[in-house]
């Protein structure tokens, strides 16, 4: 690779493009260091209150900025792999505005059952941030990580009530099931990049030239469109379908129905 690619490369990363989710980030890890360092009991409620106060503002300066400035058009930054336009923005507001609910909500929880406020919101928010760049995602590798962020805060935010049977077994469930989705998920992405960055070797056919990116979803979007009958293209879409099925828990793929039909093939 030249150093004039490697120039646009990095001219293309325009980090002020994510600056919601920078700054989401850094307000957590603030609300984070109050919580850990900070001996009064009173201190910590206000950094709750920070953390509520703090995506008010946010979200306020987001809708701002994509209402009135800039953020009309659609673009792409750090090569492709993000997009970003109205859609994207009206996304990032509606993730916004539903962490401040359950920021909100989940203040009072926390004060009745005294549980630890800072550690709550920075989990609220580190997710908020991951589901940002999840709707924004244009690559499979910012899809995944960005999923799997979102899914590493939910796990210790199910089970947060640590004196709760119910809390407790509800993260177990969501452990497993998460890490099964994430194996699913994982095995589609694989399928259709084997097939991607080689089509003449598996059988399958592509008018785009040389491969600059099987990770892509334009690229594979094409691939599917040329090759809509290959079997491995084929499973690997199942598969990715049916691991993001089991992280939302659609049905057919929630934790009741799966009991239902492997307890009795078990016995």
């Amino acid at each position: 690779m030249s150093m004039e690619t490697y120039l646009n490369f990095s001219q293309d990363n325009l980090w002020s493009e994510l600056w919601p989710e920078l700054s989401l980030c850094l307000g957590a890890l603030f609300v984070l260091g109050v919580d850990l360092f900070s001996n009064s009991a009173q201190a910590k409620k206000r950094a709750g209150s920070f953390a509520i106060l703090f995506q008010f503002l946010l979200l306020c300066a987001h809708l701002f900025d994509y209402l009135l400035l800039r953020h009309t058009f659609d673009r792409e930054s750090f090569s492709g792999m993000l997009k970003h336009g109205i859609h994207q923005d009206v996304m990032r507001s509606f993730f916004l505005l539903s962490s401040l609910f359950v920021s909100l909500l989940g203040h009072q929880y926390l004060r009745i059952r005294k549980l630890r406020i800072g550690e709550f919101h920075h989990l609220t928010m580190i997710a908020t941030a991951g589901l940002m760049v999840l709707c924004q995602s244009q690559h499979f590798i910012v899809f995944f990580v960005a999923l799997e962020t979102v899914a590493l805060c939910f796990y210790p935010l199910v089970a947060f009530d640590r004196e709760s049977a119910k809390s407790l077994e509800a993260g177990i469930k969501y452990l497993i099931f998460g890490a099964l989705s994430s194996a699913l998920l994982l095995f589609g992405i694989v399928l259709l990049y084997g097939v991607g960055s080689n089509p003449e070797a598996w059988g399958a056919s592509l008018n785009m030239g040389p491969v600059n990116d099987a990770f892509s979803f334009g690229f594979l979007y094409q691939l599917l469109s040329e090759n809509p009958d290959h079997p491995l293209l084929r499973a690997g879409v199942v598969l990715i379908i049916s691991g993001i099925a089991f992280k939302v828990g659609a049905a057919p793929f929630q934790i009741w129905f799966l009991m239902f039909i492997t307890v009795p093939l078990c016995r």
